[in-house]
């Protein structure tokens, strides 16, 4: 699977495997996902987007269906804005999301959700008045899902994610990015071996393969992933392997993952009270020694 990285972009959500209730006159179909979705099961537990250092404040609200969310992050040595304001409405099938930060960076999504169909439109303007626009359409039918993605750099991005029984499902991807001058093509591969045991193989002419496998057992989540890719410059191979595991019990929520880049990142959540959430984290790399922590607190009304 070629996943391709969109700074411009932003996940607000996924689509899960699901199953169609039949009809008088249909079988009973199961719902493959979206292709790049096909190893989230571990990317969830993998990830590192989570992570975070200084002190972050969240305060969230909602009157009808409006959600807000004010967020401030102090000391930190990443790229986060010192101050975000989120705001989400939803009515129905449709969800508008929209987000302005202290860097003068403009966010705005449309989504538009159905059984069978998902339209989203994306808008982005910076400072220095870069505008980013793209839009995307999944369909999923029957056992069929279809993706197709545009936007303002000419990047075109189209797949398809096959059920094949209710354990099987493979995909074909191909993505044109002409800021890179690259056309990838992609194959993957998912299998669902029992109750929360998931496999899946990806493979791309330009990003190399990978494997990943997640398995879920109660409050236990455990993932790895094994990726071999060619090195940008010299072409030469490189592996790198992934570990990662969650636990939830309580109002708490412990999570840690490990590489063999050297980073290791251990995160804690701890609910107080239903209104309140603290997170600790903290980011070590044992090669450089270098090391981070973070302490974020979050406010719901």
């Amino acid at each position: 699977m070629a996943t391709i990285v969109d700074n411009n972009n932003t996940d607000v959500g996924s689509v899960t495997s699901d199953v169609v209730a039949p009809t008088p006159t249909t079988k009973k179909y199961i719902k493959p996902g979206k292709f790049d979705d096909m190893a989230r099961a571990s990317q969830d537990v993998l990830s590192n987007n989570e992570a975070f250092d200084g002190m972050r404040l969240e305060y969230q609200g909602a009157i009808g269906n409006v959600q807000t969310s004010n967020t401030f992050h102090l000391g930190s040595s990443e790229e986060a804005p010192p101050y975000a304001l989120t705001t989400v409405f939803s009515r129905g099938n449709a969800t508008v999301v929209a987000k302005y930060d202290s860097d003068v960076k403009l966010f705005a999504r449309s989504i538009y959700s159905s059984n069978i169909f998902t339209n989203t439109f994306t808008f982005q303007i910076n400072k220095e008045k870069n505008i980013y626009l793209g839009g995307d359409a999944e369909f999923s039918i029957r056992s069929t899902n279809l993706y197709f993605k545009y936007d303002t750099n000419r990047t075109f991005t189209a797949n398809i994610f096959q059920a094949l029984q209710k354990k099987w499902a493979v995909g074909l991807e191909y993505a044109n990015i002409p800021s890179q001058q690259a056309e990838f093509y992609s194959a993957g591969v998912r299998w669902k071996k029992g109750k929360g045991e998931t496999y899946s193989f990806n493979i791309s002419n330009i990003t190399g393969f990978g494997l990943n496998y997640s398995r879920r057992q109660n409050n236990l989540e455990l993932a790895t992933e094994f990726a071999v890719s060619p090195h940008p410059h010299t072409g030469a191979l490189m592996s790198k392997t992934v570990f990662g595991a969650r636990y939830a019990f309580h109002a708490s929520l412990f999570k840690i993952r490990a590489d063999t880049d050297g980073s290791i990142i251990g995160m804690y959540e701890e609910i107080l009270g239903g209104f309140a959430r603290l997170c600790f984290c903290a980011h070590l790399n044992y090669f450089t020694n270098d090391y981070k922590i973070g302490l974020g607190i979050q406010i719901s009304k």
